[in-house]
Protein backbone atom coordinates (compact mmCIF):
# COMPACT_ATOMS: atom_id res chain seq x y z
CA UNK A 1 0.00 0.00 0.00
CA UNK A 2 3.04 2.55 0.29
CA UNK A 3 3.18 4.88 -2.74
CA UNK A 4 6.97 4.30 -3.59
CA UNK A 5 9.42 6.42 -5.71
CA UNK A 6 12.51 5.34 -6.88
CA UNK A 7 15.09 7.68 -8.31
CA UNK A 8 17.84 7.06 -11.01
CA UNK A 9 20.54 8.55 -12.85
CA UNK A 10 19.78 10.96 -15.08
CA UNK A 11 22.48 9.29 -17.08
CA UNK A 12 20.50 6.44 -16.33
CA UNK A 13 20.06 3.50 -19.43
CA UNK A 14 16.40 3.35 -19.83
CA UNK A 15 17.20 -0.35 -21.13
CA UNK A 16 18.48 -1.19 -17.55
CA UNK A 17 15.94 0.51 -16.04
CA UNK A 18 13.41 -1.34 -17.50
CA UNK A 19 14.97 -4.37 -16.92
CA UNK A 20 15.09 -3.83 -13.15
CA UNK A 21 12.26 -2.05 -12.41
CA UNK A 22 9.71 -3.31 -15.40
CA UNK A 23 8.23 -5.20 -13.03
CA UNK A 24 6.75 -2.96 -11.09
CA UNK A 25 7.47 0.39 -12.81
CA UNK A 26 3.32 0.49 -13.12
CA UNK A 27 2.93 0.71 -9.34
CA UNK A 28 5.87 3.28 -8.37
CA UNK A 29 6.84 6.84 -9.89
CA UNK A 30 10.40 7.13 -11.17
CA UNK A 31 12.62 10.49 -11.47
CA UNK A 32 15.76 10.61 -13.29
CA UNK A 33 17.37 12.77 -10.91
CA UNK A 34 21.40 14.06 -10.82
CA UNK A 35 22.28 13.24 -6.89
CA UNK A 36 24.85 15.57 -6.77
CA UNK A 37 22.28 18.62 -7.13
CA UNK A 38 21.39 19.54 -4.20
CA UNK A 39 17.91 21.01 -5.30
CA UNK A 40 17.24 17.83 -6.75
CA UNK A 41 17.68 15.75 -3.75
CA UNK A 42 15.15 18.55 -2.52
CA UNK A 43 12.41 17.79 -4.83
CA UNK A 44 13.13 13.90 -4.45
CA UNK A 45 12.39 13.99 -0.89
CA UNK A 46 9.15 16.00 -1.08
CA UNK A 47 6.39 14.34 0.94
CA UNK A 48 8.32 11.53 1.25
CA UNK A 49 7.71 9.78 4.86
CA UNK A 50 10.64 6.98 4.44
CA UNK A 51 14.25 7.49 2.48
CA UNK A 52 16.19 4.51 1.59
CA UNK A 53 19.54 5.77 -0.01
CA UNK A 54 21.49 2.98 -2.01
CA UNK A 55 22.46 5.67 -4.57
CA UNK A 56 26.19 5.46 -5.50
CA UNK A 57 28.61 6.45 -8.67
CA UNK A 58 30.11 3.04 -9.61
CA UNK A 59 31.99 1.67 -12.55
CA UNK A 60 34.49 -1.28 -13.40
CA UNK A 61 37.58 -2.15 -11.24
CA UNK A 62 39.88 -0.13 -13.82
CA UNK A 63 37.31 2.96 -13.45
CA UNK A 64 37.31 2.46 -9.84
CA UNK A 65 41.09 2.05 -9.46
CA UNK A 66 41.58 5.36 -12.32
CA UNK A 67 38.69 7.61 -10.28
CA UNK A 68 39.07 6.92 -6.58
CA UNK A 69 38.85 10.31 -5.25
CA UNK A 70 36.17 11.21 -6.98
CA UNK A 71 33.85 8.15 -6.62
CA UNK A 72 34.74 8.62 -2.73
CA UNK A 73 33.80 12.38 -3.82
CA UNK A 74 30.53 11.94 -4.96
CA UNK A 75 29.06 9.45 -2.70
CA UNK A 76 29.85 11.47 0.10
CA UNK A 77 28.25 14.68 -1.85
CA UNK A 78 25.20 12.11 -2.21
CA UNK A 79 24.90 11.01 1.25
CA UNK A 80 25.35 14.63 2.71
CA UNK A 81 22.83 16.03 0.12
CA UNK A 82 20.09 13.46 1.15
CA UNK A 83 21.15 13.87 4.80
CA UNK A 84 20.44 17.59 4.50
CA UNK A 85 17.32 17.60 2.17
CA UNK A 86 15.49 14.94 4.46
CA UNK A 87 16.53 17.22 7.43
CA UNK A 88 15.18 20.58 5.64
CA UNK A 89 11.82 18.46 4.28
CA UNK A 90 11.34 17.35 7.60
CA UNK A 91 11.53 13.63 6.77
CA UNK A 92 11.26 12.18 10.36
CA UNK A 93 14.09 9.80 11.73
CA UNK A 94 13.06 6.71 12.41
CA UNK A 95 15.22 4.82 14.34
Amino acid sequence: GAIVTAVVSIYGNENKIKKNLGHVLKQIKVLKLNLLDFNSCLKMLKNQEVIFNFAALDGSRAYKTAHSAEIFKSNTQIVLNVLEAARVEKVEKKH
